[in-house]
């Protein structure tokens, strides 16, 4: 199915607004989140991916038995896109609020010295080096998941472009049982519910590849006894399930909109459901990605 960017443009003013309404969210937050989904739009329009052949994937034999096609580490990007995306993104940061002002201030300032380089940002995201990340967090103490928020929002758009040119290359729709995204092995941001019979869907936290689900099975361990599966919700988050799993004490969230008059955008979802991480938090559980924003 071809993208509509003028539809999703309006189901997400439609969900920040909603989010705009409940009054828990600060203002200088959802305006910094509206325009970085613009502006990824904008991206999203303009990136450019080469084809990618089958040959430069797994091998089919390894594929079945649960290995990604293409690990995260050799994503292609579109370079031009994700420099320019980047520094929309940190302009945009320079005039918010605050903390965030502040830090977008202190990585302007590295990025003009040298002592911070792009290309090595996005370099780091792609093999998930937390020895580059951690001491930027330390550094910007004020805002310290500020350059994660850059570096996975400027990325995005190429991501899921190369995502989508890999993805053709499975060969049908079919449930993946493995506790990774078959395209790229990273762990499931938060999953929704489809159709008459509930298939679920997850979306990937790195790729933002979509992919079918068995439902009665932990999506990061593959536990199946019932036992040790449940789900918890909330009367103050209707549409939202918590699904735990007592096996490996990991949670996802889940979206079930069936009975609504509402649209799930997974990256929206997951932070329009926010208070029940800290449910979930306090009752145990873990979940192994960061949100969709890096944070």
């Amino acid at each position: 199915m071809s993208r509509d960017p003028q539809r999703e443009a309006r189901l997400i003013e439609k969900k920040i607004a909603g989010l705009r309404g409940r009054g828990f969210f600060p203002k200088e937050l959802l305006d910094l989140i509206e325009e970085a989904m613009r502006l990824q739009r904008d991206a999203s329009e303009h990136v450019h991916i080469p084809e990618i052949s089958r040959e430069v994937l797994a091998p089919a034999d390894t594929t079945v038995q649960g290995a990604p096609l293409l690990v995260r580490e050799r994503f292609i990007y579109d370079e031009d896109n994700v420099n320019t995306l980047f520094d929309e993104l940190l302009a945009l940061a320079l005039r918010s609020w605050g903390p965030l002002a502040d830090g977008a201030n202190h990585i302007s300032s590295a990025l003009a010295s040298g002592r911070l380089v792009k290309r090595d940002i996005f370099s780091a995201y792609l093999t998930a080096d937390e020895t580059f990340f951690a001491p930027w967090r330390h550094e910007l103490d004020n805002a310290p998941m500020l350059l994660d928020f850059l570096a996975e929002t400027s990325l995005v758009p190429s991501l899921a472009a190369c995502a989508a040119k890999v993805a053709v290359h499975i060969p049908t729709e079919h449930e993946w049982n493995y506790g990774h995204c078959p395209v790229c092995g990273q762990h499931p941001l938060i999953a929704d519910l489809r159709g008459k019979e509930g298939q679920r869907y997850l979306t990937c936290s790195f790729c933002r590849h979509e992919y079918r689900a068995k439902r009665l099975a932990c999506v990061f361990c593959g536990e199946e006894k019932t036992e040790k599966l449940q789900y918890f919700s909330s009367k103050d988050e209707p549409g939202y399930q918590v699904h735990v799993c007592e096996s490996c004490k990991h949670y996802l969230k889940t979206a079930d909109f069936r009975e609504y008059d509402r649209s799930s955008i997974p990256v929206l979802d997951d932070l329009e459901s926010l208070t029940l991480d800290i449910l979930a938090r306090n009752k145990g559980y873990g979940r192994p990605t960061l949100s969709a924003w890096g944070f």
